[in-house]
């Protein structure tokens, strides 16, 4: 599972950054030739979708917090994400529950 949202995440980020790519050059093309029909149809054609593969990647970075590497439980996940006590100083009090 972790290596399928792993690959997911890692072509909708290309996709989206390659959909960013293409909205500022078009807009700058658009703004250079002076063509304000090219600016406002790039928002509309180009930009819209790659804000929903932007939050789709989003997504799914999101999920992958939540999926062990190498098929391990859940627990592996929960004990990486804990601070560990033994590294806290002499210096630094326990916070009262």
């Amino acid at each position: 599972m972790n290596r399928l949202l792993s690959v997911a995440f890692r072509v909708t980020l290309l996709m989206f950054l390659l959909g960013g790519t293409i909205f500022t050059f078009a807009q700058i093309a658009g703004i250079l030739i002076a063509d304000g029909s090219l600016v406002t149809q790039t928002a509309g054609k180009v930009g819209e979708p790659t804000c929903v593969v932007a939050g789709v990647a989003g997504l799914l970075a999101f999920a992958r917090m939540y999926v062990a590497p190498d098929g391990k439980s859940s627990e592996y996940v929960s004990a990486q994400r804990k601070e560990p006590t033994a590294q806290r100083s002499a210096a630094q009090p326990r916070r009262a529950p």
